[in-house]
């Protein structure tokens, strides 16, 4: 079993900072504004072949009564009581505060073995306010530039002495790491701001794991997390909400939009989630195209079904064929989240979509397909060029990819590309998952 550590501290004194220099990464949105981190943010830490959970949390205020400092407070809370054991970072340029004698009164009330580290000590003339952090009564704190990597080797060297990790974190093997991805099916919910998207993943889990709230946007960072469902194991990556384009947005906002189309990218399949009782907006179709272009499997809800009735429900059925006639090949499903309605079949249709990205083709079934393709509606001639398809084979898959050989096929037009697709996207009863065609002419020694 993996130890667990947590960084915790008020807002603004480097905790995203401190969790990237210590997992290798740019998992945790690290920006000069206060709590720009909500959620707890897992990573995976190795160091000298030795390997541990590092949880990065938000601003951390042990006395706040409502609101979504709350519910931050809640999530840090969680994650201490978790955790083996707890790095409390300070800022040692601006000093001790309040805030940060409350949550060492936190910590020692419960007895939680704690590491202080005051952080932003580039040069000596940051020195001059360490002493006071004494006070709080956690032992000679770690000198640390979390920004700068300094510090950071005698911050390590205590955390092994602390938990002995020598003797009891052997770093697991690749290969283990690798399958145990490799047999979970990777996730994103994507969808713009305040459709349900962490609702559903805090149902799915029944759990609080990411912070709900009714206000928009809750979610900042990518949130990638292990599921198990009806003995079938995935990660899910809860993302932020790409909202429409705004000149007004800031920084946050646009990189919380950068780290949602990454998270598209290395996921199986992306779960697209559209608010029920609102219009499917151009955002929604830009945001499907997207996943399309990038050849990723792509389920569709329209969540918040429990406020609809019957007429509704088709009036979106209408709606959704006619704007997103492009996703014909798509299931989308009715839901709600909140109540768990419909969602052992919008899990399925996860899986089928998956499977559906993984196919493997015999290369004679290809072709008899494509030869049934040409009987059915052969290609036009084009000036004094007629395209000939002689044979096909598949090129890759996850995205599916079919590669076809021939002659001319330059002068293939864009119809009939389509139309060669939507064929095999049909005759092998792929769902959710789109296909790209590759078109190689054939070479000519004489030409």
């Amino acid at each position: 079993m993996l130890y667990t550590f947590s960084i915790i501290g008020r807002t603004n004194v480097g905790k995203s900072v401190l969790f990237n220099r210590l997992t290798n990464t740019k998992k945790s949105l690290v920006a000069n504004f206060s709590e720009t981190t909500r959620d707890r943010n897992y990573g995976i830490c190795v160091i000298n072949n030795y390997k541990f959970i590092l949880i990065d949390t938000g601003g951390f205020n042990p006395h706040i009564k409502n609101g979504i400092l709350y519910e931050v407070a809640k999530q840090t809370k969680q994650a201490i009581f978790e955790s083996d054991l707890i790095i409390f970072l300070v800022d040692g340029r601006y000093g001790l505060t309040f805030n940060d004698k409350n949550i060492a009164i936190f910590l020692k009330k419960y007895n939680i073995t704690t590491i202080l580290a005051i952080n932003k000590i580039e040069h000596k003339k940051h020195l001059s306010k360490i002493y006071d952090f004494y006070e709080l009564g956690l032992g000679i704190p770690s000198i640390i530039s979390a920004l700068h990597g300094k510090g950071i080797d005698s911050l390590i060297e205590k955390i092994f002495k602390i938990v002995n990790l020598k003797n009891k974190l052997q770093i697991n093997k690749k290969k283990e790491i690798n399958n145990k991805i490799s047999n979970s099916i990777i996730f994103s919910v994507v969808g713009q701001p305040n459709v349900g998207k962490s609702t559903l993943i805090n149902k799915l889990l029944n759990k609080n794991r990411v912070i709900v709230h009714d206000f928009p946007g809750t979610t900042r960072d990518s949130i990638e997390i292990e599921l198990k469902y009806l003995n079938k194991k995935y990660i899910v990556i809860d993302t932020a909400g790409v909202s429409k384009k705004n000149k007004k947005n800031n920084f946050i906002e646009k990189f919380s939009i950068i780290k949602t189309l990454n998270s598209i990218k290395k996921s199986n399949v992306i779960l697209l989630m559209i608010d029920a009782t609102c219009k499917i907006s151009v955002q929604d179709i830009n945001i499907a195209k997207f996943i399309l272009n990038l050849g990723k499997s792509l389920v569709i809800a329209f969540n918040k079904c429990d406020l609809l009735n019957l007429q509704e429900k088709k009036n979106i059925k209408n709606i959704f064929n006619i704007k997103m006639n492009f996703l014909y090949f798509v299931n989308f499903f009715f839901i709600s989240s909140l109540n768990l309605i419909g969602i052992k079949l919008l899990m399925k249709g996860i899986n089928k979509a998956y499977l559906s990205s993984k196919i493997k083709f015999k290369s004679f079934e290809i072709n008899k397909i494509l030869k049934n393709a040409i009987i059915s509606h052969p290609p036009k001639k084009k000036g004094f060029f007629k395209p000939k398809l002689k044979y096909a084979h598949q090129g890759g898959k996850n995205p599916l990819i079919i590669v076809i050989h021939g002659n001319s096929l330059n002068f293939l037009e864009k119809s009939y590309k389509r139309y060669l697709i939507n064929f095999f996207l049909k005759s092998f009863f792929i769902v959710g998952t789109p296909l790209k065609l590759e078109f190689k002419n054939s070479y000519n020694p004489y030409n």
